[in-house]
């Protein structure tokens, strides 16, 4: 990731109607986790889902975004990557991974999610945050270091090779789905010089958003969505 990228991410992800809502949706898959979990943040980034959920550990391959971990005060956070990570055997209850395991500097997918699966104790839960489809790359994307948006239906088979099993996969951001789309494809043809994130939105457009896709979480809680600009899956270590 560009390293200003960071310091946009740390600006902004507090008040972001994207960031916001994200945690929206950790917050309901979360109710599976155990109470009291030792939980690890693999791509903590700058810290706030940390923060927010009060979790003791991360790690992030960027030694900006450790920085930024700091800066909020969260001490138990390192530079290593999500393919190696600095931990022993079954460390951990629970962990989360928010749009990583899409990055171009982890060229094996497979690989960080074994890796993930190996600090896990039996039983425990991964959760993971991805972009959704192929086909919607754009700038974004390469502002962020993004190399691969995921489908449903290759999950599975990702999973089982890493020792996991998909408990429950939804989209979601799918109330916007059409126009975010049309918006990703025209950048396609013009590209912007910085990330959607960058680009900002007004306060009364943030809260409208937050609204749109507070109401698409109150759907999630009784269906799986079948398309949206993410996807997020909850996975149990076999």
């Amino acid at each position: 990731m560009n390293p200003n990228e960071y310091a946009t991410m740390y600006r902004v992800e507090e008040a972001h109607w994207w960031y916001r809502s994200l945690r929206g949706m950790l917050t309901e898959f979360k109710k599976s986790f155990p109470e009291d979990a030792r939980m690890l943040d693999i791509g903590c980034g700058t810290g706030a889902n940390m923060q927010a959920f009060d979790i003791a550990y991360g790690i992030d391959f960027s030694h900006d975004a450790i920085q930024f971990c700091r800066d909020r005060g969260l001490t138990k956070t390192a530079a290593a990557s999500a393919t190696a990570l600095p931990f022993s055997n079954e460390s951990f209850d629970a962990a989360i991974s928010c749009d990583v395991i899409c990055h171009h500097s982890i060229q094996d997918k497979s690989q960080m999610l074994k890796e993930s699966a190996r600090v896990l104790r039996p039983g425990a839960l991964l959760l993971i945050n991805l972009p959704a489809y192929m086909w919607l790359m754009s700038s974004h994307d390469d502002h962020v270091g993004t190399d691969r948006r995921f489908h449903s239906s290759e999950m599975p088979d990702l999973l089982n090779e890493a020792g996991l099993e998909a408990i429950r996969m939804t989209y979601w951001n799918t109330v916007l789905f059409p126009v975010a789309a049309a918006v990703r494809l025209q950048r396609k043809v013009r590209p912007p010089q910085e990330s959607d994130l960058a680009a900002g939105s007004g306060e009364a457009v943030n809260g409208l958003l937050m609204t749109i896709l507070r109401a698409e979480r109150a759907l999630t809680r009784v269906a799986n969505l079948p398309f949206g600009l993410s996807l997020m899956v909850l996975a149990r270590k076999c």
